[in-house]
């Protein structure tokens, strides 16, 4: 049907041009786009590395405190994207690559969409369904929707297995299922308070209310930004604490003794002590 491809060459030269827009570090770069014997061509640039599934595959779950540091990227990735007015729809750990240099880069672009050129309607749904909000299911992806796929991202990398579709993600439900006595005990006590405020972080991004959930990335990049504050504060706590130097005994002194100083005096101050060993006249020192 020649509407249909006519529709499909128009989607896919907006889609083009869109992605060609986004100049960023942390966004997969391309280089051109054409249209040949009916079939449209993506050159995109090469990345070399590894999806943060493939990593977790191959490494398995990250340690909370890994996981947090990738969430403040994640949150710069979103608001960049957020900032153009674009929703990406398929934020997941098989769309974001981790780099030989250690930064993260967002690829698959081309599912992304224009939020104020839909006109309200309906739109079509895409993404993994474990990572997918009940607001993108009915067609109306928003803001929240990809920090709802960003905690659904975290929740992976923090234990190795997809969460549930259609739900609030919790490392607590995961560690009842996984983990035993032992290996609490065996957990020390900066970790146990790192995924603390990593599962604050997923709960807050996964929640199914549009209302509780964070609405942009600005709001994460604060919830990070104010777990990280704690941690400070709790440092400063510690070191404040073990740095409180002990008051010094009260020196003994004569009761005889008797100090004269004038501070606005320019004449040499004279202290006048009694040597009450030797019975000795009055000592004089001037300083």
């Amino acid at each position: 049907d020649k509407e249909i491809q006519q529709q499909c060459v128009e989607r896919f030269e907006r889609e083009a041009r869109l992605l060609k827009e986004l100049q960023s570090e942390h966004i997969v770069g391309l280089k051109d786009y054409f249209i040949e014997d009916k079939r449209c061509y993506l050159d995109l640039e090469y990345i070399k590395g590894q999806s943060l599934r493939q990593l977790v595959a191959e490494k398995g779950a990250l340690e909370p405190g890994k996981v947090l540091e990738l969430a403040k990227q994640m949150a710069d990735i979103l608001t960049f994207l957020h900032g153009k007015q674009i929703i990406h729809r398929d934020f997941t750990p098989g769309n974001l690559i981790m780099q030989e240099n250690g930064e993260r880069k967002l690829i698959d672009v081309n599912v992304a969409r224009e939020w104020d050129k839909d006109d309200g309607k309906t739109g079509t749904i895409v993404g993994k369904h474990a990572y997918v909000p009940p607001e993108q299911f009915r067609g109306k992806p928003c803001e929240a929707s990809d920090i709802y796929a960003l905690g659904a991202t975290l929740f992976y990398l923090a234990t190795g297995v997809d969460p549930e579709p259609i739900s609030q993600s919790s490392l607590d439900q995961d560690k009842k299922a996984d983990h035993t006595d032992e290996t609490d005990k065996d957990e020390s006590t900066s970790s146990r308070q790192s995924r603390s405020k990593l599962n604050n972080i997923i709960q807050a991004c996964t929640a199914m209310s549009l209302k509780a959930r964070l609405a942009n990335a600005t709001d994460l990049s604060n919830a990070l930004d104010l777990e990280q504050l704690r941690d400070i504060e709790q440092v400063l706590e510690r070191e404040s604490a073990a740095t409180v130097p002990e008051p010094e005994p009260e020196a003994e002194t004569d009761a005889e003794t008797k100090i004269l100083l004038k501070s606005d005096s320019r004449e040499p101050v004279i202290i006048k002590t009694k040597n009450t060993e030797t019975n000795s006249s009055d000592n004089i020192i001037k300083i």
